[in-house]
This record gives C-alpha cells, structure tokens and sequence, in this order.
C-alpha cells in the first residue's frame, strides 16, 4: 500500500458508487469499494458508504480510503476489529 500512497484515494476508487464521488477516477484500476469496517467492541458495522479499510501486511496497521479525502493513509486499526483484505502484486 505503501506503493499506492502517492497516487491518492480517488486513483483507487471506483467511480458511482461513494457517498460523493465526483473525484474519483480509478486510474490505477485498483477498483475499491466501499465497505467500512466491523468494529468488535460494538459489535456494529461502521462507515458502509463512506470508507475502506484494507489489512496491511504490518499487524495493526490498514490502509484507509476516505470518498472526501484525496490522500491514502496507513493507520493503527484494532485487530480484533474486520476489515477488508486485499492482495497486491509487487514488482521486486
């Protein structure tokens, strides 16, 4: 993910189908969706339309794709929390 970073969120959104979207381009064709996350301690599922989360390869850390913010973030996430998992192909 961290590859991804410069390239922003609206380069790995899929456009029509965020809450506000007019920004999102997909050009990476990485195709994300929205999906949020299953937060354990409430037992609840949280930002449906608005967010993805993707597991990284560091325990505790997700990739965060917000539909307002142009900008990929890597941040702490619980692990007993559920998040979606994507695999990425590098270039070594």
């Amino acid at each position: 993910y961290e590859a991804l970073i410069p390239y922003g969120s609206d380069a790995l959104r899929t456009p029509g189908i965020w809450l506000q979207d007019n920004t999102a381009t997909n050009m990476t064709g990485f195709s994300a969706i929205p999906a949020g996350y299953y937060q354990s301690s409430s037992a609840t599922s949280r930002l449906l339309l608005g967010d993805a989360f993707f597991w990284t390869s560091t325990a505790g850390k997700v990739a965060h794709i917000r539909y307002l913010c142009p900008v990929l973030e890597i941040e702490d996430m619980n692990e007993s929390n559920g998040v979606s998992i994507r695999c990425i192909k590098t270039n070594n």
